[in-house]
């Protein structure tokens, strides 16, 4: 009963303790080059289709290489890339990792990417390593950077 009190005190002396007036606004800071600090933040969004057949079995999972040209050099250094699936009503960023079963067996399919300078390469794994061809999937690659860093 000690400890709930003794707790019970230090939480509501918690709340108690930041309420107070506003204080002064700080100081300006230093002007950025022409009005800004940086080029400024640019997103490139595109999406990239697999179709079934797409989809090459390769000893355990399976993969699929697409070229794209918006993975240069500079995006490959300096850019964030991140890759949705879309799901048509929602979309999940990779990697998605899901848990099946069927009553009598269990599995988990990974599905994920990587990306080099104009290419990215998808895959799915299941967990038993069956060998079950995808279905057709759309997904979404995000590609952030700045100008000038």
């Amino acid at each position: 009963m000690k400890k709930l009190l003794f707790l019970s005190s230090i939480l509501l002396l918690g709340f108690v303790a930041c309420v107070g007036p506003e204080g002064p606004e700080g100081p300006r800071g230093p002007a950025g080059k022409d009005g800004r600090d940086g080029g400024g933040a640019h997103v490139y969004i595109q999406d990239v289709p697999v179709a079934t057949g797409d989809w090459i079995w390769d000893n355990g999972y399976y993969w699929c290489t697409k070229n794209v040209s918006f993975i240069d050099q500079y995006i490959y250094d300096v850019g964030v890339i991140k890759v949705y699936i879309d799901y048509g009503v929602m979309q999940q960023e990779l990697p998605v990792v899901r848990h099946y079963g069927d009553g009598e067996f269990l599995w988990t399919r990974t599905t994920d990417y990587e990306f080099g300078i104009g290419k990215i390469t998808f895959y799915v794994t299941n967990s038993d390593f069956f060998n079950e061809r995808p279905e057709e999937m759309l997904f979404r690659v995000t590609i952030v950077w700045e100008e000038g860093l």
